[in-house]
């Protein structure tokens, strides 16, 4: 249906104006609170954050009576610049407060109206059966643009597409928000996401935008940098829908400044120095089903989705999406485009297509990240840097001279401290339980460890630490917010190449130094090594408890000396006779795990001669129980620091 706009009433216009105002008041105001809520949730102390949505529940009532006007507000809000369409959607009533809905996993309860983003609108609420805080997202059906037979369609399309998970079955680590329950209304044309904790309810880049104008080029580096990261995997990996379709690679095909949230991890610092995550919302495979039938089908790319990505750092680069006459900022005239990151604007231009395109997400990542260091920026700081470097100027030479002997002082001093502990073991504070680690940062992180190595054991084997669970999965359930992803790698050097290359967050690799080296001569200047461990290698000789008084260990007096380990271990001594116990052949074994082969060949062999004789020996061997190739022995250990490399 074609309309005549030239007639609308002029009173309308004002009204509508009037509206958006009101709307985009609103928005900041949104933004506001929920920075400040983010700033006091850090001042309580990690044990007690589980107190605040029961905090807030107790407090709603008495807030609720001033809430009302501005949720009236909310509700009519819309957003013509993206999504026409909306605006009809949208008038339909939104939910009561204290409403529940009921899905698959849980009963809900809508505690009030937090927004309206994209096509529908954001209640904040709460598990009815957990009290845990979740956010729930609201999709409309409206009975003018849908007959009662396509919304039962839709509906129905909906339950088989609402969720996402990796078709292998592991968890995913996208950063991308997962809905935790899909729900149909059985009664209204509505359907529902439902996703936990508050990652869904933090502002959107437009908000971010709005109350930043142009952010810097480094943190438009950052936002490309997470999402080109989340781009890769889904565009990249196979994952299995309700339906139990599998779909090898997904485009979003929603990318926009509405759809990209923003999750700052320190809201005490200033904003120019605050780390955070991105998440990514809102996908298609859900949004397209609640476009009008009138509107053409629209078929979504990863193509489509890296000039979505473009526009995107187009807009952040420029502080605005819309020029001064309400028309959408176009990338292909230079007049929008701040000279203050060349390089980046380069990529950028890429990224929409105006430069030669991209091939992926992949390569389009490693080609950000191996952009040129953005130049500095004039700010206060270097501004405060060069007003002292002018007062100290001034302060005359025998200044620096007291200064001078006021350093060596306290040198000797150190120095005499340090001497006079030498010798001294230094015992590191221990805590006993995961909680009482500080600092443990939240979000998803991929790490890597050698295959069959003592660090891939330690996090992935089952029962050590829980019955039916891994170290890793302990750490996961203690942490709701921490999620960890691993990828295995053929030796550690590989594992630390991969770090190096930035393909994952750290590595768990044994480091063998000798005591007196630097900590960290085996890595480039890019990373660094963090003690998180120590191992022990131990050589054993076996034996038998029902005879234990003739077994091998007891006519060996329970003693090898280290020279005779050499000797066995390369092959020089074959029979106990050798050693003084009984004619018995010597049958080596040596564990499969890489990183404890090295170990032992430096710590024990050390001789390039006796290394390669041990190798020859075992590598011709290969009648071994399961997990060996061929070794078994005496009673010693060597100790090997194992560390977490991390850039």
């Amino acid at each position: 249906m074609v309309r005549n706009k030239s007639r609308r009433p002029k009173r309308d216009i004002g009204k509508e104006i009037a509206q958006r105002e009101r709307g985009r008041l609103l928005s900041r105001v949104s933004f506001f609170r929920s920075m400040a809520g983010a700033r006091l949730l850090m001042l309580v102390p990690a044990r007690f954050r589980w107190l605040v949505p029961y905090l807030q529940e107790a407090t709603l009532d008495s807030v609720r009576g001033g809430e009302d006007v501005a949720e009236e507000v909310v509700e009519v809000e819309i957003v013509p610049e993206l999504r026409p369409e909306v605006r009809d959607a949208l008038a339909m009533p939104a939910l009561a407060d204290r409403s529940e809905i009921v899905g698959l996993r849980s009963r809900y309860r809508l505690d009030y109206l937090y927004g309206i983003r994209g096509k529908g609108r954001l209640y904040r609420g709460t598990d009815v059966a957990s009290e845990r805080p979740v956010a729930v997202y609201e999709y409309l059906l409206p009975p003018q643009h849908f007959s009662p037979q396509e919304t039962r369609d839709r509906k129905e399309l909906f339950m088989l597409r609402g969720g996402l998970r990796l078709a292998d079955g592991r968890p995913h680590n996208l950063r991308l928000i997962q809905p935790w329950d899909t729900i149909s209304d059985q009664k209204e044309p509505r359907c529902y996401l439902v996703s936990q904790g508050g990652i869904d309810l933090h502002p959107s880049l437009r908000q971010y935008l709005d109350e930043r104008g142009p952010l810097p080029p480094y943190q438009v580096r950052q936002i490309l940098y997470q999402v080109l990261q989340t781009l890769e995997s889904l565009h990249g990996q196979k994952f299995a829908l309700p339906s139990g379709q599998v779909q090898a690679g997904l485009a979003h095909g929603n990318l926009s400044l509405d759809s990209l949230l923003i999750s700052p991890l320190d809201p005490s610092l200033p904003p120019q120095d605050r780390q955070f995550f991105i998440y990514l919302c809102d996908l298609a495979i859900w949004d397209d089903l609640f476009l009008p039938p009138t509107h053409s089908p629209l078929t979504h790319t990863p193509a489509k989705d890296l000039a979505a990505l473009g526009y995107i750092g187009f807009w952040l680069l420029a502080g605005r999406s819309f020029d001064r006459n309400g028309k959408p900022l176009n990338p292909r005239d230079d007049e929008h485009w701040l000279p203050r990151d060349p390089s980046l604007n380069r990529f950028v231009r890429r990224l929409i297509g105006i430069d030669a395109a991209f091939e992926s997400a992949a390569v389009a990542r490693r080609a950000l990240r191996s952009l040129p260091v953005e130049p500095g920026l004039p700010d206060d700081d270097s501004e405060t840097e060069n007003l002292d470097e002018e007062d100290a100027r001034r302060r005359g030479w025998w200044k620096w001279l007291l200064l001078g002997l006021l350093l060596a002082v306290l040198a000797g001093g150190l120095t005499w401290w340090l001497l006079r502990r030498l010798g001294r073991t230094q015992i590191e504070p221990v805590v006993c339980c995961i909680d009482q680690v500080a600092a443990v940062p939240n979000g998803e992180f991929d790490y890597t460890a050698a295959q069959r190595s003592t660090g891939e054991y330690l996090m992935r084997q089952p029962n050590l630490v829980a019955r039916g669970r891994s170290f890793e999965e302990e750490i996961e359930s203690r942490r709701d917010r921490l999620s960890l992803d691993y990828r295995s790698e053929r030796t550690g050097e590989r594992a630390i190449e991969r770090v190096e290359r930035g393909d994952s967050d750290f590595a768990i690799a044994a480091l063998d130094l000798d005591p007196a080296a630097p900590e960290q001569a085996e890595l480039s200047n890019e990373l660094k090594a963090s003690r998180v461990a120590y191992d022990g290698i131990t050589v054993f000789v076996a034996f038998s408890y029902a005879r234990r008084q003739q077994s091998l260990p007891r006519r060996l007096n329970g003693q090898l000396s280290f020279e005779q380990l050499r000797q066995i271990f390369t092959g020089q001594i074959d029979n106990w006779r050798e050693l003084g116990g009984p004619d018995l052949p010597v049958k080596v074994y040596v564990p499969r795990d890489r990183e404890a082969i090295r170990i032992f060949e430096q710590r024990v062999l050390r001789d390039e001669a006796e290394i390669a004789a041990f190798r020859s020996l075992w590598d011709s061997d290969v009648d071994a129980p399961e997990g060996f190739v061929n070794f078994a022995t005496p009673i010693t250990a060597s100790l090997r620091r194992l560390r977490c490399y991390a850039p």
